[in-house]
């Protein structure tokens, strides 16, 4: 990542120094990044922000870098081998021109610095531009082919020093509320503070600035749904930037998958598989409904029609979730398979020559490159697995798709497929734990990663299977009393396995008080229970009462 220094324009204070590939500017700045123009891939003005890409592909924005006309107070400098500077130049729209030479970035503060070129005697500084060109130019001049800005402040701004401390703590962590549209998000934060809404890939999408109170309000764009995420960070007036609050969008907009639909051959029946607790209809042919039902937590369904569905156009089924979004309508006809494969699970070697997988027994494979031909076909055999040559070969990035087509002509949808393609999950991992609990050993496929969970989803331990398929797993906090771990087997594409389950069996619980019931006197003349502060005759009395089942009691005299 590369540093980027910010200083302010008023009085040359160092607000930001670090390496960042996000710069948030909130006073007249001049930017200064640790890069040469052999560096720099691209300059390019997007929305209100100045985007450098460099030639190995890093990114570098500067927020806010334009004002709401496209014309920016802030200067753009690069670092020279011989310590001097190319100051980026920009025409009126904001777009980058060219490079210029600068010698001192002080040139470019709003109030001269002691090293600055001095005026001349007629009001010009060494370019030959005089106060009264630059206050025509609105306080910010192009000199020597805009070498530097330079704004003109009054005699008691200049006078003025600012040598209070500098802030570096960073605000509280916003608080932020998203309505229940997706649109609007509200929260509270330092008051004045300006609010940056980042999308997942840590772009900003939203911006907004909190009131005196410290509450604001910012509406996005596009609704935030469907369990997308953003982040809610503050910015105070020195830069500072708070930790950032995640807000994920809960309404639901798509659609569930067109359902499985089945008609057994009298039409009577309808059975399928849909999306977890979906309300399922069905329709006859001319579109009236039949029936309704709800699909089990597995998506499972099945219903009655009345009247059966004799008709050869048959009927369709929509699925409907909770949100109350529609499938596309799934057709069925009495007698006829109409329900398509599952997707393939596959697997594609590094040449792009060979893929094999898994998907519905005696099925067809269709294998198809990009402009829909075929260029590779099978079939799957009896136990459910295939493996077909594909040629040409899928190389140099090209894609194809795979479909599997059932003996009634249904066929499962597309899977893009290219070199190195691989979907199938690895086999579930033989695993042992040991008597502390604190390893656990186990066979899994070679080279892939082993990730443990504790009950409640926490990694507690991860490691990297040998090649010869052993692995050796250190956990923390280790697995004792019965608590339960789940060990899974993620391979290089990312496939996990289904979890193998592990149980802790060290006893690390002590027991509960016992409870002593009784004491009984059983020798000599007196016998029978003995009372609290009593006394007795008997060395050895009886005591009885209760503990841990099969623990062992140990009885002391005075400790």
């Amino acid at each position: 990542m590369t540093n980027v220094v910010v200083s302010s324009k008023k009085n040359l204070m160092t607000l930001q120094d670090a390496q960042m590939k996000e710069v948030i500017l909130n006073q007249p700045s001049i930017v200064q990044i640790g890069i040469t123009q052999a560096d720099v891939k691209s300059i390019t003005k997007q929305g209100n922000d100045l985007v450098i890409t460099l030639k190995n592909g890093e990114k570098i924005v500067i927020s806010d870098f334009y004002n709401e006309n496209g014309t920016s107070e802030h200067s753009l400098a690069l670092v020279k081998a011989d310590g001097t500077y190319e100051v980026a130049q920009f025409d009126q729209s904001g777009e980058f021109i060219r490079y210029v030479p600068a010698t001192q970035l002080s040139q470019f503060a709003y109030t001269q610095s002691p090293t600055q070129t001095p005026m001349n005697q007629d009001g010009s500084d060494d370019f030959g531009v005089t106060k009264s060109q630059l206050m025509k130019a609105g306080l910010v001049a192009l000199a020597a082919e805009g070498i530097y800005l330079w704004a003109v402040k009054d005699d008691d701004d200049n006078k003025k020093s600012d040598n209070s401390p500098k802030d570096t703590t960073p605000p509280a962590t916003p608080t932020a509320t998203l309505a229940s549209d997706g649109l609007t998000i509200s929260g509270k934060t330092e008051a004045k503070a300006k609010i940056l809404i980042r999308d997942a890939t840590g772009k900003v999408i939203a911006s907004g600035q909190a009131d005196d109170q410290g509450n604001y309000t910012i509406k996005l764009d596009q609704a935030l749904t469907d369990g997308n995420k953003v982040s809610v960070v503050a910015v105070d007036r020195a830069g500072n930037i708070s930790q950032g609050t995640s807000v994920t969008g809960t309404k639901d907009t798509i659609a569930p998958d067109a359902p499985t639909a089945q008609l057994n051959a009298d039409g009577t029946i309808v059975t399928g598989k849909t999306e977890a607790n979906a309300k399922v209809s069905i329709f006859d042919s001319d579109g009236k409904l039949l029936g309704t039902v709800k699909a089990n937590k597995e998506g499972l369904y099945s219903i009655q029609v009345t009247p059966p569905l004799t008709d050869e156009k048959g009927g369709t089924v929509i699925a409907e979730d909770a949100a109350g979004n529609k499938s596309e309508a799934s057709k069925v006809v009495a007698g006829k398979d109409t329900v398509a494969p599952e997707k393939p699970l596959v697997e594609v070697n590094k040449e792009g020559s060979i893929i094999q997988g898994k998907a519905e027994a005696n099925a067809k494979v269709l294998i198809k490159d990009a402009d829909g031909n075929i260029i590779g076909s099978g079939t799957v055999d009896a136990q459910g697995k295939f493996e077909v040559n594909i040629s040409p070969a899928l190389t140099d990035g090209k894609k194809g798709t795979i479909t599997i087509e059932d003996a009634a002509g249904n066929q499962s949808k597309p899977v893009e497929i290219n070199a190195g393609k691989d979907t199938i999950a690895p086999d579930q991992a033989t695993v042992q734990i040991n008597a502390a609990g604190d390893t656990i050993t186990g066979t899994a496929e070679a080279n892939a990663k082993i990730e443990i969970r504790s009950a409640d989803g926490k990694v507690i331990g991860s490691g990297t299977v040998g090649a010869d398929g052993k692995f050796t797993v250190t956990v923390s906090p280790a697995l004792t009393d019965k608590n339960s771990g789940k060990v899974y087997v993620i391979d290089a594409a990312g496939n996990r396995s289904v979890e193998a389950n592990v149980i802790g069996n060290k006893d690390t619980i002590a027991p509960t008080k016992p409870v002593l019931e009784k004491v009984v006197d059983d020798v000599g003349a007196v016998k029978g229970p003995i009372s609290t502060g009593g006394s007795t005759d008997d060395a050895r009395p009886t005591l009885s009462g209760r503990g841990e089942a099969k623990a062992v009691l140990t009885i002391y005299d005075n400790g």
